[in-house]
């Protein structure tokens, strides 16, 4: 891995670190490489929290690094510290002029905080005992299996109606016998097995409050044809998906020592840059992921091409294999 990185670093040209400029009309903003990771990466000091909504503007130079980080002043120095350290630690789609250059810009970032705790430093409250009558078994990363199962469905399968799958979990939270409904095709059996065993849960507790074997009921509603249309309009449909002009730019991607595959979900803007990637699967070490962002963001796209002809931004997916 360390290689692999040291070989980017060493092919590709020196960044210069240029005065960022402000946004104007016909300007691409950066986005982040990976939704949502500023998010996912603040780490709240200890005894600290905040609420509210807080817009967080930085710089982001033309390889996607951002520096310059400025937090409104109300925020607390510490809480301000985690903000900035966590924008730092991602990677962002660069700014593009109207012309399609590259340059470096100033742009924001909201942040939602849902601690009903103002910004004071004040401690945090003491974890409310357990309702007397105990708790199933949950996700401890609610959405987990959505996203597992995004990737694993079969695409040839159309199910309509509520699907109900049942699975022990134990005291420790590991997942045990599991309950299908009768006549479930076995590929989709397979599907949901595997996206359920991925993820992680908290065990059943009793009504003492300790931790105990129960079972986990997962349910999806899989709607009629047509629905998804009649709710909300037109389905939007384009008549070329974005896709790599190059595979070969994949062979950049070497790890040592990992053998399997990644599959990565990304949005191609209509000026053919990657952003927003999506990772499955969820447990890819972290510089890993970091190094299949930077392959990926050097690789040339094409944009998806709309009905009416012109380029118009899109979501495709690229299966990465590495051995």
């Amino acid at each position: 891995m360390h290689s692999l990185l040291l070989s980017l670093l060493l092919t590709a040209e020196p960044v210069v670190v240029s005065e960022p400029v402000a946004l104007g009309p016909g300007w691409f903003k950066p986005a982040e490489l990976e939704k949502g990771c500023v998010g996912r990466a603040i780490v709240m000091p200890p005894g600290l929290a905040g609420s509210g909504r807080v817009v967080v503007k930085f710089a982001v130079q033309v390889d996607g690094t951002a520096d310059r980080v400025e937090v409104p002043e109300v925020v607390p120095r510490l809480i301000a510290e985690a903000i900035a350290a966590a924008v730092k630690g991602c990677r962002f789609s660069p700014g593009r002029a109207p012309d399609g250059k590259r340059a470096a810009v100033w742009t924001t970032l909201p942040l939602r905080f849902e601690e009903e705790i103002p910004y004071a430093g004040t401690p945090r409250p003491a974890a409310a005992p357990p309702p007397p009558e105990g708790t199933p078994p949950r996700e401890a990363r609610p959405g987990c299996i959505d996203n597992q199962l995004h990737y694993r469905f079969p695409p040839n399968r159309l199910l309509h109606g509520v699907v109900a799958v049942r699975v022990a979990v134990s005291a420790e939270g590991k997942t045990g016998a599991f309950q299908f409904p009768p006549d479930l095709p076995d590929d989709v059996v397979n599907a949901f097995t595997l996206s359920i065993q991925d993820c992680p849960y908290l065990p059943a507790t009793a009504p003492g409050g300790e931790a105990t074997a129960g079972t986990f009921e997962y349910r999806i509603n899989f709607a009629a044809p047509g629905d998804a249309e009649r709710a909300s309009g037109a389905a939007p449909r384009v008549k070329r998906e974005a896709r790599l002009t190059s595979p070969t730019c994949l062979q950049r991607l070497r790890p040592a020592g990992v053998i399997g595959h990644a599959v990565v979900q990304v949005t191609v803007t209509a000026e053919g840059e990657p952003t927003n990637f999506r990772l499955q699967p969820e447990n890819t070490p972290a510089s890993l992921r970091l190094a299949i962002f930077d392959v990926l963001s050097m690789c040339k796209w094409d944009p998806a091409v709309g009905l009416d002809d012109r380029p118009t931004a899109g979501d495709t997916s690229v299966t990465i294999r590495y051995r």
